[in-house]
């Protein structure tokens, strides 16, 4: 086949054209795949400088949410000591006033038997009857109400350490509840950022 080509001028530059047109399109193509390349090679380091800036937050927020936590449990805890050493103390308080009321009321004097008039009293006139002496309340009347009066503000007390306890567990737990959601999703998108 290739002896019957003849080698003249114009078969030669129509090899040269078809040679040339070729080198031409290859070279376009291998342009527009450079081009292509380079473009793609910056995308890919965009995408691991936002991938390592998110990483980063990722880990800011665990680390912040991690704080906040151990924040919280340790105000927590030092709410649940503190109430319960108050609760303890009240308790011993009472446990004290009791004692000393059960004590008071062991020493205080037996009331005095009267005995009965052998011979009948005269009855008073009305116009020489004075008018009653009011009694004074015992001293022991007195400390039993001051004590019972005590006691029910230290019960009140006791109430509100325990509402204001449960109250902070409550709020414990929601935090907790919202705050793990939240990294979820986050880390959610970061794996669908990154894949």
């Amino acid at each position: 086949m290739l002896p019957d080509i003849t080698l003249n001028d114009s078969s030669l530059k129509l090899l040269l054209g078809i040679v040339g047109v070729l080198l031409a399109i290859s070279c376009v193509r291998l342009f527009l795949l450079f081009r292509a390349n380079r473009r793609m090679r910056l995308e890919i380091a965009r995408m691991q400088k936002q991938s390592a800036s998110l990483h980063h937050d990722l880990s800011a927020m665990r680390h912040d949410a991690r704080s906040w936590r151990e924040k919280m449990q340790r105000q927590f805890d030092a709410l649940r000591a503190d109430f319960a050493a108050k609760a303890e103390q009240t308790s011993r308080t009472q446990a004290g006033l009791l004692k000393s009321l059960e004590e008071t009321l062991q020493q205080a004097p037996a009331p005095a038997i009267v005995a009965p008039p052998t011979e009948a009293p005269k009855a008073p006139s009305p116009t020489s009857a004075a008018p009653p002496v009011p009694t004074l309340p015992a001293i022991e009347t007195l400390r039993a109400e001051a004590l019972t009066s005590e006691i029910a503000a230290l019960k009140d007390q006791l109430e509100s350490s325990r509402q204001q306890c449960s109250t902070l567990q409550r709020s414990l737990a929601l935090s907790r509840r919202r705050v793990a959601p939240a990294a979820r999703l986050r880390s959610s998108r970061n794996r669908n950022r990154a894949g």
